[in-house]
């Protein structure tokens, strides 16, 4: 936490204490107002001085602050050469109009005297961004937004911890406009994903790899978020979910719900095949793999998600069903090799998540099931790898209770030993209880 030494005279307290409480709500700061008051414009000079007890020294200029004559001699050693030497960040606040040098319009000013919410903004983002390189976040969708209103987003999100929900173009047009009022930026597709999934990818969004269950890693991801203050948009998920997911804290979350499924899909095998893949997205090179043929991106109809090739349908369609189980095929050919691709095979789960889902749901079909369990083991190694063990276990837990209908001994002893060997490091007993299943039960997307 950043502590901030705010100079200002007595008669314009409730000034400071606005900007205070305003700065406060958007970022990790400390005040220290009173320490920072002054009783006569005489005062001003000595007080800047003291402020370098703090991290960051903030000076409001208004008549009542600032001394009839400036002596540079006085002034330009308290706010330029003395912090400068001691590292120490000077910002200029003008409240209202008055005399001062017009050296110190270079140095960070930002004139509040309109009061509006623009300069106290543009003050936020020069806080956080003190002592870090930032540029625009890459993981959001690559589309070109339509105007959008954005104010009441602002007011949640951006000046204080919030959650909203928003259409996928204003969430763009938000990203793009406010990302610098946070120390980062997360977009995660969520569509069709089971929660556990959403959670773990959470956790990795956030360099947080916590190795428990999954209701204390949610736990951790909220302790987190209690002095981080990210932007997190859950792409393709109900309000209802976000509140459940949501870490709360100094974070802000908006909600993009998700996009109903239709019949018509296109005119070609390249549509079609698209269809079947992930809502959450996939590379259009699965896509080839499953019509059989090269093509190219219409924009009409699909939405590019990243610089890795990632797509999604604009509309959703449902899933042609001689198309399943190509897809399943392609996706494995996708992860056979993982281990030579770690972090694009990590990007590409969502469609591995797809494709175990429809392969349970076939398991009568020897090739369904054999893929159903060659699937779920790659997913198990993956991450248990990456520390997301809540992930491991629901695909062993879930391939298990299959087994045991199928009577696929072998699945079913491979499926207890992994899943063992999790909740013994969780301290539970070990075996694999059906209960452990009441997450995925109770929080489905759809």
């Amino acid at each position: 936490m950043r502590t901030v030494f705010l100079c200002h005279a007595r008669q314009d307290s409730h000034i400071a204490q606005g900007i205070a409480e305003f700065l406060v709500r958007g970022a990790d700061v400390r005040f220290f107002i009173e320490d920072g008051r002054i009783d006569s414009p005489a005062e001003l000079i000595g007080k800047i001085s003291e402020g370098q007890t703090a991290d960051v020294i903030l000076i409001l200029l208004s008549p009542n602050s600032t001394p009839p004559k400036w002596v540079r001699e006085e002034w330009q050693p308290a706010i330029f050469d003395e912090p400068d030497q001691a590292g120490i960040p000077v910002g200029i606040l003008l409240a209202e109009a008055c005399n001062f040098p017009a050296l110190l319009r270079r140095k960070n000013f930002f004139d509040i005297s309109d009061g509006t919410l623009k300069p106290l903004r543009d003050l936020r983002r020069w806080l956080l961004g003190i002592g870090r390189e930032r540029t625009a976040p890459t993981a959001v969708p690559i589309l070109e937004p339509e105007s959008a209103e954005l104010d009441e987003l602002a007011e949640t999100l951006a000046d204080a911890p919030g959650s909203a929900q928003a259409s996928l173009n204003d969430a763009v047009a938000f990203v793009r406009a406010y990302w610098r009022d946070f120390d980062s930026v997360h977009w995660l597709h969520c569509a069709s994903r089971p929660f556990v999934s959403i959670a773990g990818e959470l956790g990795a969004a956030l360099g947080i790899y916590p190795r428990g269950e999954l209701e204390d890693n949610l736990d951790q991801l909220r302790e987190h978020c209690q002095t981080n203050r990210p932007l997190i948009i859950f792409d393709g998920i109900t309000p209802s979910l976000l509140q459940q997911l949501a870490p709360g804290g100094r974070s802000s979350c908006i909600a993009i719900p998700p996009e109903h499924l239709r019949k018509s899909v296109g005119p070609t095998k390249l549509h079609r095949a698209a269809a079947v893949c992930a809502q959450a997205g996939f590379r259009w090179s699965l896509v080839e793999q499953i019509a059989g043929k090269p093509g190219t991106l219409d924009d009409q109809q699909f939405i590019q998600l990243d610089r890795l090739g990632r797509v999604r349908l604009r509309k959703p369609s449902i899933p042609e069903e001689p198309l399943v189980m190509p897809h399943a095929r392609a996706v494995w050919n996708r992860f056979r090799g993982w281990v030579n691709d770690e972090q694009g095979c990590l990007a590409d789960l969502p469609d591995l998540e797809v494709a175990v889902d429809r392969c349970l749901a076939r398991a009568s079909l020897a090739e369904a099931w054999t893929l159903a369990c060659e699937l779920s083991r790659t997913a198990y190694l993956l991450t248990r790898k990456h520390n997301r063990f809540a992930e491991a276990f629901h695909w062993m837990n879930q391939i298990s209770q299959v087994a045991m209908r199928k009577g696929d001994k072998a699945m079913l002893e491979e499926s207890a030993r992994e899943a063992r060997w999790i909740l013994e490091n969780w301290n539970r007993p070990p075996y694999i209880a059906a209960a452990d299943t009441r997450a995925e039960e109770q929080m489905t997307l759809f």
